[in-house]
């Protein structure tokens, strides 16, 4: 993904893979608002790659639809 130019970071998919796993343990009920706080952060930057990765297909699917 990053040398398709769909993300900027490696390091940043690293962080969201690791909130991913802080969310769905149950050690996270201790610092939920900070959870909360990291959520807030990287929903754009979520939202912002899942948009480069529908663009990407749609691209791709009609590359080799023609």
């Amino acid at each position: 993904m990053n040398k398709r130019g769909i993300i900027e970071s490696i390091d940043v998919m690293r962080e969201i893979r690791e909130l991913r796993n802080q969310i769905v343990h149950e050690y996270v009920k201790t610092n939920l608002q900070k959870v909360f706080v990291d959520i807030l952060e990287y929903t754009p930057k979520l939202i912002q790659i899942s948009e480069k990765v529908f663009e990407y297909c749609k691209k791709y699917l009609s590359n080799n639809n023609a």
